[in-house]
């Protein structure tokens, strides 16, 4: 019976240790929005939203070849939710906002960018949010721009 305290308290022990690590690691990893082109952007269901980030360490050195994910957290999609890296440590993402209508209005919306690479045992990543202002489109309706005197005439 002792032994198997001594067991499971040396598992414990392991596996606290790990995530401490994992936690330790998170914070070595800056990720910084460098820029969201168009912001304000419509929501039209159609605009691309560009959204550059910046990763770095602490210490200031870029970090490249990491997998970054995109989660939109209020709606609208991604055109790839993973982007690397790259040499200057930047990955750039293109957000698709949603249609604005009565049940879903324009209004700010975040999106969690999240380092996968920099954990090692547990899913404890070094994350950002990037907020894009959602505002109403100029035109309203469909988005062909066709009106019911171009079908029917004057």
């Amino acid at each position: 019976m002792k032994n198997r305290i001594y067991t499971i308290s040396a598992i414990i022990l392991i596996i606290v240790l790990l995530y401490t690590y994992d936690l330790y690691r998170s914070k070595e990893f800056i990720i910084e929005v460098l820029e969201i082109v168009p912001n304000p952007a419509p929501a039209d269901g159609e605009t691309p939203v560009k959204i550059k980030v910046k990763e770095k360490r602490t210490n200031g050195k870029v970090v490249t070849g990491h997998n970054l994910y995109a989660v939109p957290l209020e709606g609208g999609s991604m055109r790839a939710n993973r982007v690397q890296t790259n040499k200057n440590g930047e990955a750039e993402f293109i957000y698709f906002p949603y249609r604005d209508s009565p049940s879903l209005r324009a209004r700010p919306i975040n999106i969690q960018i999240i380092d996968e690479s920099n954990s090692v045992f547990f899913e404890v990543n070094a994350s950002t949010i990037a907020t894009i202002k959602l505002v109403k489109p100029k035109t309203s309706g469909g988005n062909s721009g066709i009106t019911t005197e171009d079908i029917f005439g004057e």
